[in-house]
């Protein structure tokens, strides 16, 4: 408490009525703490308890806060004993949930509040027309439930007072039509909303999906400025409807930062219009409501991390967002309240906090950081290696200082094998292939079969760059020991094969994301090592211009979707049974070959020349379609299966390319001159024609059965 405020408040306690001691108290009230202003306001209010302009101002500072439950039962202390103060309540509450959907109720009994003033005196009633004019405006401008009653009021009120109404009517009409127009689109959203939910962590129940989807496409609605509004009371509307699904997906850290992106856009358009026309700045005040929408902005991610206290998403997000202002020491403040949290994996906290350091300072405040982070008993590797990495372009001396950093990771985490993986990456890049090969076998040493599949792996890559076949093939069979003592396999040396196999091959022979072979083949022969590939793949190809061979496509199934036969279900071939056809089948099977077809079996050889598996065949299409003019044309279309591995398409194409006689066109076109129902020319002899008819050689059959 500054000294001018306590002596007012000695003046005060010496004369309770002293004005002057009394306005500075209450000048300076806001500007103190929460608790402290609570405590001047209620000092105020024991000797002046019918001082409207006190209550309000208390009544602000509670709401300021968001201390709505607080304001609530101030409010109700305050109409006790000042009731005239509801008027004031209620222009307080619309300021801030004036663009509520459901506030209709609150405009309704607002307004019966000021018809009820009293209006004795000439300047009473126009005081009183006036702010009912005011509110009228107020409540028709912005889309509400029953927005019609309110229209209706209105032109009661209207109608008593002549030319006065009419253009108050007139006045409203513009607005009121945005409004209604707008009410009727909002309700779409706002009536699938549940107020009575309750806020609770992030779940894949469709119930909270489908209520963050109403929230999220009514804020997108109101985004798009329906309304037409100034860009400042868009932004207010916005932010209201913001923090009125926040009290329901208050564990939701997307929903703040949607918040603050937005009130970043909008302090940037306000930045923008500002240097756009300085010189009506101080009318359109857009550099202050900047600044607003900023303070807003920080408001809304403080709010967040209080909710949220162990989401590093937003807390690295907020950090950022206060780097970007330049409150370097706040960002530092955000890290150090987020590594607070005793219950927290702290290594990605300070990777960030270095990362941090480095763009905003130098290599001796990363070091710092880093300090911290070994003091940390909770800290993981990763903190280590980030370190590391830092210090490699930080100094002079970064490459030696780098290594011992990783040297004291290895002490402390030795049976890592993300640390091990990050090292042997860091010394193959910088060259020095006999600390690499150390660096293997002592990780090896340390690891459990188990997880020394990939340190083998890359071992592999490593020496099929930098050392000798011999060693090589030593490491894929080791790499086979390895996998076989983890299925507990009795023998592993034995039973390990001595020469490589065809998946060696393939991880040998492999280069980023391009294959030695077709990958379709991989995927169903080799998909382990297909596997392997698309698990170790980069995000940047180099391209059939640079390295020669097949890259991964997409769509290519990795060993956990790739084809398996012997997954699938296979039928039991012992429980076939021979096919035995009816009777009709036999006669229609007996029934005569046209002629093309016996020709291409005349061509076919002998049964005894076939050394694969035959298949009994049934007939089921034959037919000739003849063309026109000098160009034969002859189509055979034969379905019919006569073994797995019979070339049937030479034959085919043997017999088209013979010298076809074609039929002469009145023979094909038109209909058969003559032609009786059972097919007979007037002779009452089939021609050949008729004897590839297979639909008339079944009528003859039939005919003949009966």
């Amino acid at each position: 408490m500054s000294e001018p405020l306590k002596q007012a408040e000695e003046a005060v306690d010496a004369n309770s009525y002293d004005v002057a001691a009394w306005h500075f108290i209450l000048n300076e009230a806001p500007k103190q703490p929460i608790g402290e202003a609570r405590r001047l306001y209620d000092k105020a209010l024991e000797v002046f308890p019918t001082a409207g302009a006190i209550w309000r101002d208390y009544l602000r500072i509670e709401l300021q806060f968001r201390n709505f439950a607080q304001a609530k039962e101030l409010l109700g202390r305050c109409l006790k004993t000042c009731p005239h103060v509801e008027k004031l309540a209620y222009t307080q509450l619309f300021k801030n949930v004036g663009v509520d959907f459901n506030v209709t109720p609150a405009w309704q009994n607002y307004i019966r509040v000021l018809k009820e003033l009293p209006e004795t005196t000439m300047h009473q009633e126009q005081t009183k027309t006036a702010e009912l004019r005011q509110a009228y405006l107020e409540a028709l401008a912005s889309p509400k439930t029953h927005i019609s009653q309110l229209r209706a009021d209105l032109d009661a009120f209207a109608k008593p007072r002549g030319q006065v109404g009419r253009k108050l009517v007139d006045l409203v009409s513009g607005p009121y039509a945005k409004a209604l127009t707008a009410s009727r689109k909002v309700e779409g959203f706002v009536k699938g909303i549940n107020r009575d939910l309750l806020a609770v962590p992030p779940t894949r129940s469709p119930i909270y999906e489908h209520q963050l989807r109403c929230w999220q496409e009514w804020i997108a609605f109101e985004r798009t400025n329906p309304l037409a509004l100034v860009p400042v009371e868009m932004v207010q509307r916005v932010i209201c409807i913001y923090r009125q699904c926040l009290m329901y997906f208050r564990f939701y850290p997307n929903m703040w930062y949607d918040a603050v992106a937005f009130l970043e856009e909008a302090a940037a358009d306000a930045q923008k219009r500002t240097e756009q026309d300085s010189c009506t700045r101080a009318v359109q005040g857009d550099t202050p409501m900047a600044q607003q929408w900023l303070s807003e902005a920080r408001s809304f991610f403080e709010a967040g991390i209080n909710a949220l206290p162990q989401n590093f998403l937003l807390h690295f997000a907020f950090a950022d967002w206060l780097e970007g202002q330049g409150h370097i020491a706040d960002a530092r403040e955000v890290y150090n309240r987020l590594l607070g949290q005793r219950d927290i994996n702290p290594a990605l906290p300070f990777v960030q906090f270095m990362k941090m350091e480095r763009r905003v300072g130098s290599i001796e405040s990363v070091r710092k950081v880093f300090k911290q982070a070994r003091q940390d008993e909770r800290t993981t590797f990763q903190a280590f290696v980030a370190a590391a990495l830092l210090e490699l372009n930080g100094s002079d001396k970064g490459r030696g200082v780098c290594s011992k950093i990783f040297e004291l990771a290895v002490k402390r985490f030795p049976e890592d094998p993300g640390l091990a993986r990050a090292y042997l990456a860091y010394l193959s890049y910088q060259g020095d292939n006999s600390n690499t090969r150390a660096l293997f076998e002592r990780v090896l040493s340390k690891l459990p079969p188990a997880d020394a599949d990939g340190i083998l792996q890359r071992y592999i890559e490593f020496e099929g760059t930098h050392g000798d076949l011999s060693a090589l093939k030593a490491l894929e069979r080791r790499r086979h020991i390895t996998r076989l003592v983890v299925e507990k396999n009795d023998d592993p040396e034995r039973a390990a094969p001595t020469v490589a196999t065809f998946g060696d091959l393939v991880h040998r022979y492999q280069f980023l994301d391009l294959l030695p072979s077709d990958p379709s083949f991989l995927s169903a022969f080799a998909p382990e090592a297909l596997s392997a590939v698309a698990t170790e793949n980069t995000a940047t190809s180099l391209g059939s211009n640079s390295v020669e061979g097949t890259a991964v496509p997409a769509d290519i199934p990795t060993m956990d979707a790739a084809v398996r036969f012997s997954e699938y279900p296979m039928p039991d071939t012992a429980q076939a049974v021979a096919y035995q056809p009816a009777t009709d089948d036999v006669a229609l099977l007996r029934l005569p070959r046209p002629r093309l077809v016996a020709e291409l079996l005349t061509l076919l050889p002998p049964p005894e020349a076939y050394t694969v598996r035959l298949f009994a065949f049934s007939l089921t299409a034959c037919c000739v379609l003849g063309g026109s003019g000098n160009s034969p044309n002859t189509i055979i279309l034969v379905s019919c299966i006569l073994g797995q591995h019979v070339a049937v398409e030479p034959l085919v194409r043997c017999i088209l390319e013979r010298d076809i006689p074609q039929p002469k066109q009145s023979e094909t076109s038109g209909k058969r001159e003559h032609d009786d129902a059972d097919g007979e020319d007037e002779t009452g002899a089939y021609n050949e024609d008729q004897e590839m008819d297979l639909f008339r050689q079944r009528q003859r059959v039939k005919r003949d059965a009966y």
